[in-house]
């Protein structure tokens, strides 16, 4: 993952990113900047980059390299056994750029002679070699180690290294013999005449959106939080939105971004997706639901009270106003009509 940064120095400048394919990420933009976000690199995004402010242009060239760990040395026979003739066979796949790439046969501290590698590509653009030795027995011998190393040449002053060997056992050995399969690999990424870099460690972080409450209700408060649980300090910032960024109220700080709604409507209802710039980009996303307040229940509940209290009312009226039409005398017997 990497990120591009367009900037301008002047207030009333907008730097754009031109002529991009929209799969190559998500692009975030101020008045000030704007910064490509490209995830998941691949063949395809390789190429010129360029990026418009005003009357100025700027550009950069993305440049795409491929080279897995794993080499592979297959033996014919399985195990080399001395003053036996052997074939061996070396490949690597998923390599990139195509061209670039070195294979060399080692006996022992000496180089082989041997014909280049046979090169193929796939259908995402990456290449596979294979390259084939043949030893005669003579020059199998006890102790012996046959090595297959290839090495990646970038443009750059940078290059990829692999290495893998086997080691010939005797045959009247009693010992646990040494296997055709991968005896040894070495991984190295140098820089021309330099050692090979320690590993360095990276801290793993994970990226969350939670609301608080864990749910809005229109007309009250609601906070939105997204925060990188590690302990870089990273910047966030907010990808997307139900309504405009700028309707929020956005507190930054260490590793974490706070969008706040004072009155909360049923607008702020959807998904909310943040994303982590660091050497790792990750983006994190949730759908916020909010819900109707309590007031239409309770003006529901006073409106049938209201109506059962007219009720009541009206009984009491008509049966007063019923006692003083009917005198005492005039009132039918119980259980005959008037």
């Amino acid at each position: 993952s990497i990120q591009l940064n367009c900037s301008l120095d002047c207030p009333d400048g907008k730097p754009q990113w031109k002529g991009l394919d929209t799969n190559l990420g998500n692009i975030i933009s101020t008045p000030t900047y704007s910064l490509l976000l490209v995830t998941n690199a691949a063949v395809a995004m390789e190429g010129m980059k360029f990026c418009m402010g005003n009357s100025c242009r700027s550009s950069c060239a993305i440049l795409f390299s491929a080279l897995p760990d794993t080499l592979q040395l297959e033996t014919q026979p399985r195990e080399l056994v001395a003053g036996q003739p052997a074939h061996l066979h070396c490949s690597i796949s998923k390599v990139y750029p195509p061209g670039s790439l070195t294979l060399s046969w080692y006996r022992g501290d000496q180089r082989l002679e041997s014909p280049d590698p046979e090169e193929a590509a796939d259908d995402e653009e990456l290449f596979s070699y294979d390259s084939e030795l043949e030893v005669p027995g003579e020059k199998v011998t006890e102790g012996m180690e046959f090595r297959c190393e290839v090495e990646l040449l970038l443009p750059s002053d940078r290059s990829f290294h692999r290495a893998t060997a086997v080691a010939v056992r005797d045959v009247a050995s009693t010992e646990n013999p040494t296997t055709g399969d991968v005896a040894s690999t070495e991984n190295s990424l140098t820089k021309k005449a330099t050692s090979a870099q320690s590993p360095r460690t990276v801290s793993v972080c994970n990226l969350q959106i939670r609301p608080v409450p864990s749910k809005g209700t229109t007309g009250e408060a609601l906070k939105i939080i997204c925060e990188a649980e590690c302990g870089e300090d990273i910047t966030i910032r907010w990808l997307k939105t139900p309504v405009e960024l700028s309707q929020y109220q956005e507190e930054a700080s260490k590793s974490k971004s706070i969008l706040t709604v004072d009155h909360v409507d049923l607008n702020h209802q959807g998904i909310y997706e943040c994303v982590m710039l660091s050497r790792r980009l990750q983006v994190a996303s949730l759908h916020i639901a909010v819900s109707a307040g309590e007031c239409t229940d309770s003006a529901i509940a006073i409106g049938t009270a209201s109506s059962l209290l007219g009720l009541i009312v009206t009984a009491f009226v008509s049966h007063h106003l019923w006692r003083r039409l009917h005198p005492p005398g005039m009132r039918s017997p119980k259980g005959n009509s008037v």
